[in-house]
């Protein structure tokens, strides 16, 4: 797997993460939804990899992945 992110995308990211610490998650969200088949996915900065983790390449570097939701 692969994520390339746009130009744009980039400089938003930038512009968002500003000088914080962290490494970009692409985390499944399932709250209020009424199965784990229709979660979204969201980016967020986490402190670390776990043991959950996995590492997906990117044009902008690794991202953090549950392992669980990569299927999806």
């Amino acid at each position: 797997m692969y994520i390339t992110f746009t130009d744009s995308a980039k400089n938003r990211l930038a512009a968002l993460r500003s000088n914080l610490e962290g490494r970009l998650h692409l985390y499944y969200d399932t709250e209020g939804c009424s199965c784990e088949n229709s979660g979204i996915f969201t980016l967020r900065l986490v402190e670390e990899k776990t043991a959950e983790d996995d590492e997906i390449q990117s044009n902008i570097g690794p991202v953090l992945i549950k392992r669980w939701t990569e299927m999806f």
